[in-house]
């Protein structure tokens, strides 16, 4: 099954599932998303039982968070988002959601992100990307475990 069509069964399921609008549920999907891609890799994006464990996982924290959410009057509301810059464009492709996960983990080295695209984008294996940097297969071993911890703990702050 497609990653597309993976992510949109997810978030018809968290609608019919949990109630939450379209909107929260594609919000939901997309943290659901980003957290099987850093802990089982690209390839599983697409895994549709997979995504939608994650994701009733997420929505479920997503919830708790929600109703922890005090309720802020609507004409202050309106003041903070003027003050809110706009938004980045969609990040569409899996690189572009691996630089935005690097730059929020502060991994600014470029030969740290480039290994990072050609381990996990790629699909380069350790011993292969070893060969390309001149570097032993245990050190990127290594060197991509500490790169992916520091993505997971960005993600949990």
């Amino acid at each position: 099954m497609s990653a597309r069509r993976a992510i949109l069964k997810a978030q018809q399921a968290l609608e019919i599932e949990f109630g939450i609008s379209a909107i929260d549920a594609e919000d939901v999907v997309s943290e659901a998303v980003l957290v099987v891609y850093l802990k089982w890799g690209p390839q599983h994006v697409g895994n549709s039982a997979l995504l939608r464990a994650v994701a009733r996982h997420e929505a479920r924290s997503f919830i708790r968070r929600r109703s922890k959410l005090k309720e802020v009057p609507l004409d202050l509301d309106l003041e903070l988002q003027a003050e809110i810059p706009p938004a980045a464009a969609d990040y569409a492709t899996a690189e572009d959601l691996l630089l935005q996960a690097c730059r929020i983990a502060r991994i600014e080295s470029e030969a740290d992100v480039s290994l990072l695209k050609i381990v996990l984008l790629d699909g380069f294996s350790y011993a292969e990307a070893g060969k390309a940097l001149g570097a032993s297969e245990d050190a990127l071993r290594q060197r991509v475990s500490r790169l992916r911890r520091r993505l997971r703990d960005a993600r949990e702050e």
